[in-house]
Parts: C-alpha cells; structure tokens; sequence
C-alpha cells in the first residue's frame, strides 16, 4: 500500500489549500470470489484530508475522524454488498484543506487503500492496493476559492453542477484521458502516517431528515449581490443583501408559489425542519443552467418584528454559515460533501434567472455517534419531561466523532464542555467508547511543562490554555474511572495526570493556595452583565475550588493504583487548602464566598458558581458517595444556611433585573449542573428543580428542540449590533445527570457500579419513573417513585 496523490499537484509544499481530488481504480473479481458466502470484503482507507468513498457507483461512507497527527487512524469498511464478478471500480473524492481547523490538524495531502478478502479465521487475501495503476483528476466541480466559514471550521461549498461528472463513480466510465497518481511514498512506515492504527469508534449513523416547509418567505435586491463576482467577495455581498432584507412568515406551510422572475430580485425561503440536526444539506431542485441558490443555516429562527424576521448578522466576517450550488440545466439532486453543518432552518437565496427554479425538496442527511439509548426518565411534570427531552437530544447531535461543545458554529471537542456531555451520554446508553476516546485526545496535547490543550484535536491555536479546563480533564479521568471501572486507562495517563499537578504545584502560594496562575480564568460566561469577577487573576476562588476537587478525586486514583503514600500527601495538601479557602475567600458581610483577591483585597462580586463549588468541596462531600474527604467534621453549617440564603434562595430568574448588584452572577448553562449538584447534596432538591425549570423554560417557550450556549440568543452590543450565541451547546445538556443521579437517586458505590446508592427525590413532583441499565452487566432497574411507595423491578 502507498501513498498516493494527485500527479499534476506536484509535492506536498507546492499543493494549494481547499482542493478536491477523485480518485479512481478499476478491477475485476474472479466469480470464485464473488460466490463464495464464506467470504468478506474489506477496504482499509487512510486519508490526510477528508475523503467519501463509493463502490460501483454506490455511497458507502465518508471519512475519517478526527485524530491527532501522530496517532492518525483509518477506517475498516465492509463493502462485501457493493461487489459483484467481473468489472468493479473504487472511487474516491477527496478534500485536502491544507490548513489546520478545530478538528483537524494539517498534515501532507495522501491516501492510502487497500481491499483485502478475508475467509473466516483463514489468512486475509489482497485484492488491490493503492500504487502507480490508480488514475486521478480534479474535481473541477468545486470552487478551491470559496471563503472559509470561521476560525474553527473549513471553507464555505461553492458547486458548480454544470461542471460535474455524475458518473464517474461507475465501472463503465472512460478515465482515458485522467492521468496517473504521483506516489509520494512507497511504504507508510516511511511516511507521516506510520503510526497507523485502526478506528478507534464505530462509523457515524446517517439517516435522511426531510424539511416540514417553507415557514417564510421574502425578496431583496439582487444587485446587491452582484455587486462583486470574486468569489472571496460571496459571504460580504451576501451580508450586506441580508442586512436590507427581511422574511415574512407565514401562517401555514404549503409549497410556495413560483413568483415571477424580476432581473433586480432575489428570492428568498425558509424551510423549517422538526428538530435542529447536524449533517449534510440535500436539494432536490429544477432549474435554469447557471441558477445561483445560495444556503444560509439558521439553529434558531432570528427576532421578529410585525411578522417579519430581522436577517441581520446572520452572515458576519467572523461567521459565515452558508454553501452555495450553482444549478444545471433540468433535474438537479444536490449535497453537500464534506461542509457539515448543524441547523433547523435553511434560507434558501434564489438569485434571478430566466425561470424560478422548483425547489422539489429539501433534506438533511442527519450524521451522529450511533445513539442506543438505554435508560429512560419520566415525571408527573410535562415540563419537566420536555427539558430532559431537549437535553437528551442536545447530547445526541453533540456526539459526533467526539464530543463537540456545539456542532454548529465550532464543532470542537473541548475538555470542559466535553466532560459533562461525556457523562450525559453514558448516562443515557452506557457507552464509553466516545468518552475514553475524549480523555487520550486531550491528554495527547500535554507539553513538556505539563499543561494541556483545552481543545484537542486542532490546529486552531488561538488562544491559551485555560486552567480551569485542564483540573476538569484530571476530575473527568475519575469520573471516568467510577463510571466504567475501567482502572488500566487511569493506570496508562496517571504518569500524566501527576505531571499536570505538578504544574500546578509551581503556582501555588506559600499558603499553597493557587495564586496568579497563567492562562485564562475562564470559569463560566454568568449572565450578561452580570459576570464573575475572575479576570483580574490573583487568588480565584472557583480555581482553587475546582483545584480541590481534582486533588481529591486524584487521591480516589492514587489509593486505587495501590500507591498509598501519593494518596496520604494528596489527601494532605486538600485539607490545607481547604482550610486556606475558607479563610482567604469568606465574606462574613455579603454571607457568601467572593469570586476573587486580588493585591490581597477581596472582591464583592459573589456568584453562584464559586458558592455552588464552595457547598460542593468545602462544606460537602462532593458530588459522589465514594469520596474519601478528609474533613467530615468540618461542615460549617452557619456558612452553609448564609449560603442558600444569599445566593440561592433569591437566584436570578427570567425577567429579574440583572443590573442589581446584589444579585449573584447567575450559572449559566455550563455551570447549572454544578448549582444542581451542591443544592441536592445540601438536600435542596426542591430548590435546585425551581431554578432548573424557571431558566430551561426559555428553551422550551422559544420552541427550542435543544440547549443554549447562553440564555440568551441573540443579543445586542452597546453599539447596537446584533450578535448570535450557539442554539445547540453540550454543557446544557448537563440536567441529565440531575435527573438520574439526584432525583432518581442512583449514584455508584464502587467503580463501574459494582455497588450503587439507590436514594431517590420526589422534590415535589407526584411521581418519577425511568430505567436505568448498570454499564457492562445484564442488571438493569425499572423505577416507579410516589409519595409514601418505592417500587423497584430487576429487568
């Protein structure tokens, strides 16, 4: 097998960024082969850039995940269905960005193939490899120019259907005149990938999601769009269309209506979809050779004035969620490639022609980590219901090859925000191949100093690590652990573990207390305007706290690898430190912890983040039962009700006056299972489903099918212009875990649940009900809770 590309491209440090190559090799399979049931086919692909694979004409999948550089992986595709005697062809299109992304890293365009016939237990038999005898062109229907969205992700699709081939995939297609591959590499062992190892999780589900209808419609001045034909100008001149444009709805959904053609107007609909997915747009249009249809991807729709939608800011130069097709003449079926995106609404920009194209349909192949839900939650409350329907899809379509903190606007696997959604998914199907896959990515950013990334796979590098991410990355790696008894991990990335405390160590004070530590002091977004005074550094009360909550589950580790001394000092450093938090970040006049001191002054900001964490690992137990915590006696209960009753007694709600001061900084999404948490373990379950339903309901009445970034959408600046937060982010999902762990009550006892804690909390509700299957064991509990009557059935 060796690596093969392009032959008119040249050498790797030659080939421009965003090109879109197909591939091509003809063969033929003997009869004996093909008739022989005991036999199957499978091809190993390894590819530097994106790539979709076809087998005689036929879809088979599309490419690979997401790895770091130096553990590339391929993929292992059974394509024993798609081959028959005699003629076959393989056929690959593939995308080299040649530029490094927030989920992928740059690396030297290649692919690598080989098709091997495997025979029960019998030794597998090569059919083709890739090498000299492969054929290749461009595919000269993609524009290489297109603009790119964001920082984040890769170049907006600009295709060209005049231009394209549609049977190229076929056997019986004439390749005469496509010249041969250039081999850059003759054996992988010598090249960037030959530390090749097989995928690590199964092949993401696709299934097609067609819209409901069109919910508005408009037009606007097409001039404006044609203001500047260079094709890095599409995204400004779509920007400023937008910005003069507006959407009527509409009362009910039929097909719209084919308007006239007008030279000067262009033509705009939104089509709704039940539920925001993420995947790959599909339009099945009618039209005029040449007609433009530009594709904008909304996950919520934008405000409203009078029945009109305001478009402004949709398409800013910091993100331009958009594709564009470019029909031919007659029936065109259409799909984005390789661009996928997250939405539940496309504003279809129709630019004039001749004739209005018909837009037949318009679909979505949906694309996700395959989803097996296991176990189940219900309530008396129909709201209550809603929000973990919500938050359950919400982790769904955040599951893709890794935990992404929103598959719209970043589509990155982010440590903090991957940590809840991580433990939000195995709640809900037991699986941890995903969440394992998370814990080595991030782990594979460490550097020599022992800091981490706190995103990981990516070639993004904008920013600096954040501290508070990396204590997550040790917390997570226990939760793992008790989650999945799975020691051995844990075992491998201790040594790791260590040398990220290490890091810290450096940066505590004399008193042992974190102090200045670089980076930035992200902790949570809070509420606009109301936010955590943490970013003037000194000694952060959230830091150490999240600091004494990884020193304790790394001595749960520690005692669990049988290293006793490692555990008896950590042990040692968390009673300190915890003693030093309570002196350094109490204020006995506001009755709560302050978020900060800085040039040894305290700050007067106190937020509902450090005093969750301060009920958490100061004057609690933690959030699990098996918690070995070194001061039980020292509960501080004075502290505890000053706490409840200044922090969260009167917590913000939708429609209170943020700009009080004495309001505490609210959680935001993010930080709501940390508030949900401390309240339960405080035995204010009551308190913590209040809080929990006052702010999720703003999903639910904006008719939202999943959780927010924030608590707001779109917002604007001071300077009046509009701004759009995530509509689909990971860490909202987080209520999960209080559904389960809290209210259902079930929590592990030991590691990978060889014994669970089986409490359960009404908090006012009528009854609860649900199943929950133990990970790795045939157990598994259907679970009816009403006032006075616990009923329990092993299924």
């Amino acid at each position: 097998m060796k690596i093969i590309w392009h032959q008119p491209d040249g050498e790797y440090f030659d080939i421009k960024s965003n090109v879109f190559r197909r591939f091509r090799k003809h063969f033929t399979l003997a009869k004996s082969f093909t008739e022989d049931d005991s036999n199957t086919f499978e091809i190993n692909i390894a590819c530097s850039g994106k790539y979709i694979l076809y087998v005689n004409g036929n879809y088979v999948a599309r490419g690979p995940v997401r790895y770091d550089r130096r553990w590339p992986q391929y993929d292992v595709l059974d394509i024993s269905d798609e081959l028959k005697t005699g003629g076959n062809v393989v056929a690959i299109l593939c995308l080299y960005e040649g530029y490094g992304t927030g989920q992928s890293m740059i690396s030297p365009p290649g692919l690598a193939l080989e098709l091997n016939a495997r025979r029960d237990s019998a030794p597998h038999q090569l059919i083709l490899c890739s090498d000299e005898s492969w054929k290749s062109s461009e595919a000269e229907a993609f524009n290489c120019d297109a603009p790119r969205i964001n920082g984040r992700q890769g170049s907006i699709e600009i295709f060209n259907a005049q231009l394209d081939e549609p049977d190229w995939t076929i056997p019986d297609f004439d390749d005469h005149h496509w010249p041969v591959v250039r081999v850059h590499k003759h054996a992988l062992k010598v090249s960037h990938l030959w530390n090749l190892k097989p995928r690590d999780i199964p092949l993401l589900d696709e299934t097609r999601q067609t819209a409901n209808g069109i919910i508005a419609t408009g037009e606007g001045n097409a001039r404006l769009l044609a203001a500047e034909k260079a094709t890095v100008r599409i995204w400004q001149n779509l920007q400023l269309f937008l910005d003069q444009t507006s959407l009527t709805l509409r009362n009910e959904s039929p097909e719209a209506e084919a308007p006239s053609a007008e030279t000067h107007k262009a033509i705009l609909q939104l089509h709704a979809f039940a539920k925001l997915y993420a995947g790959y747009l599909q339009l099945h249009v009618s039209g005029t050779a040449g007609q433009i249809i530009d594709c904008i991807y909304l996950e919520a729709l934008p405000p409203a004035t009078n029945g009109k939608l305001n478009l402004k800011s949709l398409i800013t130069p910091e993100n331009r969620p958009m594709d564009r097709f470019i029909l031919d003449e007659g029936e065109n079926h259409l799909e984005v490639a390789f661009g996928w995106k997250a939405f539940r609404y496309v504003l279809l920009v129709i630019h004039p022609s001749r004739s209005f194209p018909a837009i037949k349909k318009v679909s979505i192949v949906s694309r996700e980590y395959p989803f097996r839900r296991l176990n189940r939650f219900m309530s008396s409350d129909p709201e209550l219901n809603s929000i973990f329907e919500i938050c359950q899809h919400t982790a769904r379509i955040c599951a893709q090859d890794a935990f992404v903190d929103s598959p719209s606007r970043e589509q990155q696997q982010w440590i903090g925000d991957g940590r809840w959604t991580a433990l939000v998914y195995f709640h809900l199907t037991g699986d941890s191949q995903l969440y394992r896959r998370m814990l080595v990515q991030i782990g594979q950013s460490q550097d020599f100093s022992g800091m981490i990334k706190p995103r990981h796979p990516d070639d993004h590098n904008n920013i600096p690590p954040i501290p508070a991410f990396a204590l997550s990355w040790i917390s997570a790696f226990y939760e793992y652990f008790l989650h999945t008894g799975d020691l051995k991990l844990v075992r491998e990335w201790w040594p790791n573990i260590e040398h990220l405390l290490a890091w810290f160590r450096r940066h505590q004070n004399d008193d042992g207390v974190l102090s200045n530590v670089p980076g930035w002091f992200f902790i949570d977004w809070g509420n606009p305007p109301q936010l955590m005074d943490v970013m003037r550094g000194g000694e952060v009360a959230a830091l150490n706290l999240q600091y004494v909550e990884a020193l304790l589950f790394s001595a749960e580790i520690s005692e669990a690898l049988g290293e006793k001394q490692t555990c008896k000092e950590i042990r040692e450093q968390v009673f300190s430190l915890q003693a030093e938090c309570r002196k350094l970040f109490w204020n006995q006049s506001l009755g709560a912890y302050i978020d900060c001191v800085t040039d040894g002054k305290q700050s007067t900001t106190i937020s509902e983040q450090t005093n969750a964490l301060a009920l958490l690992f100061l004057h609690g137990t933690g959030p699990y039962p098996t918690i070995n915590f070194p001061h039980h006696s020292k509960r501080h209960p004075e502290r505890i009700d000053q706490i409840l009753r200044n922090v969260f007694s009167h917590a913000w709600k939708p429609g209170d006056n943020l700009s009080n001061s004495s309001t505490p900084v609210p959680s935001s999404p993010f930080y709501m299972i940390r508030l949900l948490q401390a309240l339960s373990l405080h035995d204010e379950h009551h308190l913590a489903l209040d809080i929990l339903k006052a702010r999720y309901r703003i999903f639910l009445q904006a008719d939202s099918t999943t959780t927010w970034e924030k608590w707001t959408l779109y917002r604007l600046d001071d300077e009046g212009n509009q701004h759009i937060d995530s509509a689909s982010h990971g860490w909202g999902a987080s209520p999960v875990l209080f559904f389960f762990n809290e209210l259902l009550g079930i929590s592990p006892l030991r590691p990978g649940y060889e014994d669970h804690s089986f409490n359960p909390h009404l908090a006012g509700l009528e009854y609860l009900s649900g199943n929950y299957r133990f990970p790795g064991k045939n157990a598994s509990l259907a679970i009816e809770v009403s006032p006075g009557r616990v009923n329990l059935t092993q299924l």
